[in-house]
């Protein structure tokens, strides 16, 4: 049975009284008796994303709902909503790095609970858990959203400290998970919009990263999942966020190659009148044989 205090946030959450960023933020960190929130979405070829300014239609969730059984994700590819700045770095680092507990989650269709993450055996999540160890994370929860057949993303709950959850907080976490998937599903016909909103004009966290991924795919002709896969092996190598990458690849400042990420090119600023993002700088060669300058 759900506390008193979650029953009220998510009666609220129900009533559409207000944005449920502004109900979540607002109280359910305080209900739960956690430190950070954040809720992903998993983007992949049945949800899909266009790049900037993508939009999701609420047919996208309801033609998955009859499903007997969740159905795996394989792409854990936009933050909807966080609590905190360390909530959107912990879902930053599993993007980037491609591995961690969300991914886990969405693969399996299965809660990932981490009571103490010093105790996790470094096997597991090679390259993230050393970045994890640089932020106040002890403790890591991730809860699949779930209704029906559809599991469109993850619910993480974060503590500071180790320990467990209680079985109070366990109950309320599924709840508030429960209750977030069914608002995405009956949101209307852009049941996002309520989650991005105008002070995100209209666009997704990392929209800027899906665009890249899909001109990449088209240069080098790769499905978008190796797309991706690209710009965040160049983004780790450089040690920059992925959606600094990504505005790079978008702006044509950058053009990755087949090779490692040693050998993409720095293209310089774009021409004015070429759309397409393919075009090298003015006065160069063509744009299927750009001028190689290894980028450092």
């Amino acid at each position: 049975m759900i506390s008193n205090r979650m029953g009220e946030v998510l009666a609220r959450l129900d009533l559409h009284e207000d944005r449920p960023t502004d109900v979540l933020g607002a109280h359910c960190t305080e209900a739960l008796g956690v430190d950070h929130l954040v809720v992903s979405l998993a983007l992949d070829e049945e949800f899909g994303a266009s790049g900037r300014g993508m939009t999701f239609s609420g047919a996208d969730f309801m033609a998955a709902r009859e499903r007997s059984a969740p159905t795996p994700r394989t792409a854990a590819g936009e933050q909807l909503w966080s609590t905190s700045r360390t909530g959107s770095a912990v879902d930053d680092l599993q993007f980037t790095l491609g591995e961690g507990p969300e991914h886990d989650t969405l693969r399996t269709c299965r809660a990932v609970l981490e009571n103490d993450l010093d105790a996790v055996d470094p096997d597991r999540w090679p390259t993230l858990l050393p970045a994890l160890a640089e932020l106040p994370v002890r403790a890591l929860f991730c809860l699949p959203l779930c209704l029906g057949g559809i599991t469109p993303g993850v619910l993480t709950v974060l503590r500071e400290t180790p320990g467990p959850m209680s079985g109070q907080q366990m109950e309320d976490a599924l709840a508030l998970a429960e209750a977030i998937t069914f608002h995405l599903l009956t949101g209307g016909a852009d049941p996002l919009d309520a989650w991005i909103g105008p002070q995100c004009s209209g666009e997704l966290h990392r929209a800027v990263v899906h665009q890249a991924a899909g001109m990449v795919s088209v240069q080098l002709d790769l499905p978008l999942d190796d797309a991706l896969a690209r710009i965040r092996a160049h983004a780790y190598r450089c040690g920059e966020p992925v959606t600094r990458t990504a505005d790079d690849i978008v702006n044509r400042r950058i053009r990755l190659s087949h090779d490692p990420p040693a050998r993409d090119l720095l293209l310089g600023p774009p021409p004015d009148d070429d759309p397409s993002g393919t075009a090298p700088p003015a006065g160069g060669p063509p744009a299927d044989d750009p001028p190689q300058t290894p980028r450092e």
